[in-house]
């Protein structure tokens, strides 16, 4: 069968089970159990528990209480039970609507006695451990619709008519839940639960409790991020959500990035990372630094080191999809904090209660204004073997030079979320993260004048508009639409004539847009089997642009003018099976259809966890196909940094190609983990534009590479009290090949670090967090050149020159490199609900300056000599020194 009849198939099948998805609301069962209940919070718990909607006269509806207690199987029939006795009548519209009518006045009897006063049942909800309060825990009633949930204190108040037998249940995310019986603590002194921390599974990132208790995991496996218990990271104490993942084993950066993570063997461009939905092709800050995603407004990230299902596509190595959507709450939130580099602000405010709200948060910098130290030290890292650095040394030894490296950043974030009707939760983001950097440098002694301008300018502009609702019990749906525009400009200018703004002008841009609209639905078919499946539109558009101006002539070129675009058509669908509690089976399948093309690219997928030994242990493996339409090409000059340029498949370049399979284990209990995880990868259709490659080597353009990674990933996770361990241990090889390179022999990666290890102590003592890590990892690869003598036609005296030549490609390693990362943090409380956090961390304590790659350049004597001998020099670019990072953050 084609793929274009898979296609199809698959399309009528999913309109088929779409069609009988759509279950009626009318259509029960419906249960009540209330006990002299206001009708007004009766009819809030229909509407919540069964997707209705009353319209009423509330001045009516106020006064009225219910007592009921039923199931029936159809809406009126509940209708009648539960509103028996009282002075309305109702009328079921269609979509679940219910419209109630006053058919008299209430009868008041003079002489009747008041009813009997409310019970009340009162506590406090506080962290085992660290005995602090958990604001937003919700204590409930089982079985009824009495609850409430925890203040800032965590204390709460029931006020209902209790029964004989009642169950109170208190529960918390990332928390164990708590159950007793309400009877004793009936009209009684406020009782104090206290809640330990719960341990989960996730699918493939294992994670929680880092930072002690800031990251914890929900049912799907996510990456939760409570913002309520701030991370203190050892090295960098503020959170930050790329580089705490840097913690896990499987993902690192080669380059010493916080936002350019290599994920089990891959590159940075194969991770797709979504802000709210929004695809970011701009993730860091300062070359980066930092990240784009201001922390204190992320709720959770969901990782994948591979193995993601049908849900995701369109990227290779990993998916980082992160949540930053405001609390449909009754309490305005304002934080308020700065560092030694930006300030951050942001204000979550309710517009309407538990209804709509409203969330606006900014970052910026103002290093441009105050070189600090870290700042120093991050400049003299970023920019270390390129032309800034080896100028700044002509700063310092001539008076007629001027040397001006400045640089800014920010990100803003806008979202508004509103609850809609039948539950509906609604919500619109904007966002857009930007950085600026600008570098001028001059000789001029008033005689001879030698001046250069250099100006990059890289951001991303994002919205989208998402939307989820619960049509039953058993089906529920995610629409979402987005769109993304990244843009990259960057120039360099020349100047010698002081009459001319510049000499010469070269010119490079590079723009991506991305517009992505998906439309998922969750069928939970039986209890043991669930049937996932959606649409995905996918329409993107990137342009190149190479030119130059020459000022003095009046003449430009433009070496490259390129827009490509593609419009993508994905159907999905996914079937999880659970035949006993020991067994869990996936089967999943992408189907993307490319019409300017006419090419279909397949992508099955399959997983599957086993635990015979019980729920500690669990035995899991997955394989699957996957296909990226994008990629990144790195360029970046004699400036040594900047942005990579993004660029589009197209008929003459295919799209990468990547199977892989996983096979591990996990043993878990309460306070410890054991997670071992063995993966294998192969990529297919790889571009030579992404290499990192030493300057002498020639980079062809092909796009007939390959790569293998297999790898061993290996956690261990211990808590005893205040104290908790961390063990991260990665263990991998990354090998490449291409036709026009090395011989077409394998070499191995740029980022092949075969060894990568992370030692993390936390401890918490009082309000003090303390963390400290060691980190250790092997050397990259690099290119040992030989001089060669190669003809020289505009040699005078000799025919022949030097040059260098590599006979074979990352023959050889950098040395290994151990780092020591210390954060220290106080956490305090003020007048009116204030509350706060201040800290100092140290990255790089002992200075020791890791070497991430060396590059060399021979020099020759002039052509009108002789070219008997030459000079090989290395440059070696080393890992920031000991960057110290001091931070307080306020919130009210």
């Amino acid at each position: 069968m084609s793929s274009k009849s898979l296609s199809v198939i698959t399309l009528l099948f999913l309109l088929q089970i779409s069609l009988f998805g759509q279950v009626d609301p009318s259509k029960g069962p419906f249960r009540a159990n209330f006990d002299n209940e206001p009708l007004e919070r009766a009819l809030a718990f229909f509407e919540e528990k069964y997707g209705l909607s009353f319209s009423y006269d509330p001045a009516v509806v106020a006064p009225l209480r219910v007592s009921a207690h039923f199931t029936e199987g159809k809406l009126e029939k509940a209708l009648e039970r539960l509103l028996a006795g009282q002075p309305l009548s109702f009328e079921i519209l269609q979509g679940g609507y219910i419209l109630l009518q006053h058919t008299a006045e209430p009868v008041i009897t003079e002489n009747a006695p008041p009813p009997p006063p409310l019970q009340k049942l009162c506590g406090r909800v506080l962290d085992d451990e660290s005995g602090e309060p958990l604001p937003g825990a919700v204590a409930y009633i089982l079985n009824t619709s009495s609850g409430t949930s925890t203040g800032a204190d965590g204390s709460f108040l029931l006020e209902a008519y209790f029964k004989e037998g009642d169950t109170l249940c208190i529960s918390f995310l990332g928390y164990q839940a708590v159950q007793v019986a309400a009877a004793n603590y009936i009209n009684q002194p406020c009782g104090e639960w206290r809640m330990k921390i719960a341990v989960q599974q996730m699918p493939d990132v294992i994670i929680r409790e880092f930072s002690m208790d800031m990251v914890g995991l929900q049912d799907n496996g996510s990456l939760s991020l409570r913002n309520e218990k701030l991370p203190t990271l050892p090295g960098w104490g503020e959170p930050d959500v790329l580089r705490s993942l840097q913690f896990l084993p499987g993902i690192s950066s080669a380059e010493g990035s916080a936002s350019r993570l290599n994920v089990r063997g891959g590159t940075p461009d194969q991770n797709l990372i979504l802000w709210q939905g929004i695809p970011v092709y701009h993730t860091g800050h300062f070359f980066g630094l930092y990240d784009v995603f201001n922390p204190f407004i992320v709720k959770n990230a969901e990782v994948w080191r591979g193995d993601f299902g049908a849900y995701y596509g369109g990227r290779n190595s990993a998916v980082i999809d992160i949540d930053g959507s405001p609390e449909l709450g009754s309490k305005s939130r304002f934080g308020l904090g700065l560092n030694l580099l930006h300030l951050n602000a942001f204000w979550e405010k309710p517009l309407k209660k538990e209804r709509v709200t409203l969330l606006v948060a900014l970052r910026s910098s103002y290093v441009d204004l105050i070189k600090s130290t870290s700042y120093r030290s991050a400049v003299n890292s970023v920019f270390q073997n390129g032309r800034i650095t080896l100028q700044e040394a002509y700063q310092n030894e001539r008076k007629f030079v001027k040397w001006s490296p400045t640089f800014n950043y920010g990100d803003f974030n806008l979202a508004l979320r509103w609850k809609g009707r039948r539950g509906a939760d609604n919500q619109f983001s904007f966002f857009t993260g930007s950085d600026e950097f600008d570098y001028r440098f001059s000789f001029d002694d008033g005689t001879d004048l030698a001046a250069t301008h250099d100006h990059l300018s890289t951001g991303n502009l994002g919205m989208s508009w998402q939307h989820k609702a619960r049509w039953s019990e058993n089906f529920d749906v995610d629409y979402q639409v987005a769109t993304s525009a990244y843009q990259n400009q960057y120039f360099f200018e020349w100047n010698n004539n002081r009459d001319l703004p510049y000499t010469f002008r070269w010119s490079t841009e590079n723009r991506m847009s991305d517009f992505q609209a998906r439309f998922h639905h969750n069928w939970q078919v039986a209890p043991n089997h669930r049937f996932s499946f959606g649409y995905q539109l996918t329409g993107q558009k990137a342009s190149l642009l190479y030119a130059d101006t020459n000022a003095v002539q009046g003449l430009g070129h433009v070496f490259l003018d390129d827009t490509t675009s593609q419009v993508l058509h994905t159907f999905y669908g996914e079937f999880a099976y659970q035949p006993s509690e020991n067994w869990e089976f996936t089967l999943g399948v992408r189907e993307n259809h490319l019409p300017s093309r006419g090419i279909y690219y397949s992508e099955p997928r399959i997983a599957f966890k086993w635990r015979p030994f019980g729920e500690h242990f669990t035995f899991k493996g997955g394989a699957g196909r996957y296909w990226q339409f994008v990629f990144q090409i790195q360029q970046f000059g004699d400036l040594g940094v900047g942005e990579p340029l993004w660029a589009l498949a197209t008929e003459e370049i295919p799209a990468q190609e990547l199977w892989q399979w996983n096979l591990g284990a996990s043993w878990q209990t309460t306070s410890m983990l054991l997670d071992v995880d063995f993966y294998l990868r192969k990529n297919h259709n790889l571009t030579s534009l992404n290499l990192e490659l030493d300057s002498g080597v020639e980079k062809p353009w092909v796009f007939d590479g390959s790569s293998d990674a297999i790898g061993l990933d290996v956690l261990f996770r211990k808590r005893w009290h205040k104290y908790s361990l961390w063990f991260a241990w990665s263990a991998g090889k990354v090998t490449e090949r291409f036709s026009s390179l090395n011989n077409g022999n394998d070499f191995p990666a740029p980022h092949d670090i075969r060894h990568n290890l992370d030692l993390i102590h936390m401890f918490k003592w009082k309000r003090w967090d303390l963390s400290l890590n060691l980190h250790f990892n092997s050397g990259r690869p690099y290119s040992q050149p030989v001089p060669e003598q190669v003809p020289c036609p505009s040699c005078t005296v000799s025919p022949y020159t030097w040059e260098l030549h590599y006979p074979t490609l990352n023959q050889r390693r950098l040395p290994a490199s151990m780092r020591f990362d210390v954060g220290s943090s106080y956490r305090f409380q003020g007048r009116r609900r204030m509350r706060g956090k201040a800290g100092l961390a140290i990255y790089n304590l002992f200075n020791n300056r890791q070497i991430l790659d060396r590059d060399f350049v021979i020099e020759t004597p002039p052509t009108n000599q002789p070219q008997d001998d030459y000079n090989i020099q290395t440059l070696t670019r080393r890992a920031s020194g000991a960057i110290p990072n001091l931070f307080v953050q306020f919130e009210w």
